[in-house]
């Protein structure tokens, strides 16, 4: 489960591609989500991998991954 999904203004339908970095304790993903306007990156919190907290979902991948244009800001 996701917390904080409800804030987000588009219909995020998939999410995949998690990268975990561990930091004093707290687990941290970054991830890539399909939404109805494309894909984006986010960043959610875990302590247990069994509840997460949205951080932020960026506004707009510009780009090709991997060449260095991305997230623009986060919601």
């Amino acid at each position: 489960m996701m917390d904080g999904l409800e804030r987000v203004r588009r219909s995020v339908y998939h999410i995949y591609d998690p990268r975990i970095t561990r930091l004093e304790g707290r687990f941290f993903v970054m991830f890539a989500a399909d939404t109805d306007e494309g894909y984006r990156i986010g960043l959610a919190r875990t302590d247990d991998f069994e509840r997460f907290l949205l951080i932020g979902l960026g506004d707009s991948c510009e780009g090709s991954a991997g060449d260095g244009a991305g997230a623009t800001g986060m919601s």
